[in-house]
């Protein structure tokens, strides 16, 4: 057996399944070397190089494995497979972010055996298509390789720079097209702009922030087209997806429905098939959705189980497989390994809910957020509507021919036959103009344009019958906008008042309190019960 055919595997491994892996790598001619501890699994990969990499997400800076592996650039397609007793959204994210290929539940039963025998028995190389240069700027050595192997699988030629200068110096070449430098090299309009005009035209630009979530998605970098900011927790493979996206705009354009990056723990199985395999999302559409692994099955039609976009309930769902990428080291790709997945049905509403979820994480991807917007929508939701229940006060439009002595509103007990705004042509049995349709719901804000001027409220008038008013039209929401602010603003003013009324009335009888004449012998009387402090204008007792 040749030596190189060696499965690496860092773990606490349990007998009974340490003797389950052993039995797995002499069914796909594989020597297994197993390891306890960090330390000795990494002085063992100084002068060896396996051909599988195994660890236990358990082991305490276990992730720590996968950058060593990734650093040395014999070791860029070897497959690193997770073996989790938890899978979650995060873990996974975080795990393929430090450069594993593919996490597997550690009690299953023949997950890890069908990825060793995707693993080829020898490698092949095939002349890298002519894709550019690429600069991964990183203070972080080992980003730096993770990314950097990415990109070189799809065919970039790749560069590094771990400094400032380094970054200015590279990201000038007109040659380069791809961008990915982190956020704590500069500020990113002035590190593209300043690249821009010294002739690195041509190159797209990513922007990883290490503070930011992966679950913060995607935001373009202000004022800077060509340019996306992104976390630095994100997997290598999605910032390749994200760059192929929009140096190939003309494709982006030409698919039926867009495609967004969404990250989720996937279960899929044969349809009809008695055990699921785990997977995790690469991208997804409101009819599809593909699903990264090292070991896509081989049938036609699968069920998959997985939490649609911005929702915590799980769905079940029937698809066609539409094609696969299988796992091929040495084979230049733009995406990692994995299957397509037409969906065709699903239990109860699951097809459904899943387009609504897709569709909403595509708006909001569309969507590009003002500064004024946020604060409106911010004041809106800050601010309740009252229910009116009795006519509306005088209008601010008053006409020429009202009376000053006019009352501006009815209270609720007085009968309404005195009209809440009379006209000078208009008798006083006049009715009040009904509308014919039911009186319009507030809109929200983005529903409308906004006008220039807010208009003029209608003229409303009161039923000459002394029968219970009616309620005025409410008025829409972009008839309220003007008196948001002043809303907010007087009720700030109104509990500032009552907190100092309040304070006031507590601290008043302490500062103004005089000692009561008490009789002596109500001395010996029990104290009370209630409150032990005196009241200021208390009078004395009867004496009994």
């Amino acid at each position: 057996m040749p030596r190189h055919r060696t499965i690496l595997a860092l773990g606490n491994l349990h007998p009974e399944r340490r003797k389950r892996f052993e039995a797995f790598a002499k069914e796909t001619s594989f020597e297994l070397a197993v390891f306890d501890g960090l330390d000795a699994a990494l002085q063992w990969l100084e002068s060896n190089d396996p051909r599988v990499v195994l660890f236990d997400t358990s082991v305490a800076k276990a992730h720590s494995l996968c950058l060593r592996v990734r650093a040395k650039k014999a070791l860029a397609t070897v497959p690193i497979i997770g073996l989790a007793r938890v899978i979650t959204d995060d873990a996974m994210s975080k795990l393929f972010a430090a450069g594993a290929d593919d996490v597997v539940s550690i009690a299953a039963r023949d997950s890890l055996l069908v990825r060793l025998r995707a693993v080829p028995m020898e490698q092949s190389f095939h002349p890298p298509p002519d894709r550019g240069r690429a600069l991964v700027a990183d203070r972080d050595h080992d980003r730096c390789s993770v990314i950097g192997r990415t990109l070189m699988s799809a065919g970039y030629e790749v560069r590094f720079a771990i400094d400032r200068r380094s970054l200015d110096h590279y990201s000038q070449d007109p040659d380069t097209r791809l961008v990915v430098a982190s956020a704590e090299m500069g500020t990113p309009d002035a590190m593209i702009e300043g690249a821009r005009r010294s002739g690195g035209v041509s190159a797209v630009w990513l922007i990883t922030d290490i503070e930011r979530d992966v679950a913060a998605g995607v935001d373009p970098v202000p004022g800077v087209d060509r340019a996306l900011t992104v976390s630095a927790s994100m997997p290598p493979e999605s910032l390749l997806f994200l760059s192929n996206e929009m140096l190939c705009p003309q494709q982006t354009s030409k698919r039926m429905t867009p495609r967004l990056l969404h990250g989720t723990v996937v279960a899929f199985r044969e349809a009809g098939g008695d055990e699921d395999d785990l997977g995790f999302t690469y991208n997804v559409s409101t009819n599809g959705v593909f699903v990264r692994t090292l070991a896509p099955p081989s049938c036609k039609s699968v069920w998959i189980e997985l939490r649609p976009p911005g929702s915590e309930r799980r769905v079940r769902l029937q698809g066609e497989i539409a094609w696969t990428r299988p796992f091929s080291p040495g084979k230049f790709a733009l995406t990692p390994p994995g299957f397509g997945v037409q969906i065709s049905c699903g239990l109860g509403d699951g097809v459904e809910l899943w387009a609504r979820s897709v569709e909403r994480l595509v708006s909001s991807a569309r969507k590009r957020h003002r500064l004024e917007d946020l604060l409106e929508e911010t004041l809106r939701d800050s601010v309740v509507d009252p229910v009116e229940a009795a006519p509306a006060a005088q209008p601010a439009a008053q006409p020429a021919a009202q009376p000053a002595a006019q009352p501006a509103a009815q209270p609720a007990a007085q009968p309404a036959a005195q009209p809440a705004v009379q006209p000078a042509a208009q008798p006083a049995a006049q009715p009040a103009a009904q509308p014919a349709a039911p009186p319009p719901q507030p809109a929200r804000e983005g529903s409308s344009p906004r006008p220039s001027d807010p208009p003029s409220l209608p003229l409303v008038y009161a039923d000459p019958a002394p029968a219970k008013p009616s309620a005025p039209e409410v008025a829409s929401a972009r008839d309220r906008r003007p008196r948001r602010l002043l809303v907010m603003i007087a009720g700030g003013a109104l509990l500032f008042c009552a907190g100092a009324a309040a304070a006031y009335a507590l601290l008043k009888p302490t500062a103004v309190m005089q000692p009561a004449p008490f009789p002596a012998a109500s001395t010996a009387s029990p104290a009370p019960t209630q409150s032990i402090a005196p009241r200021a204008t208390a009078t004395p007792d009867r004496a009994p």
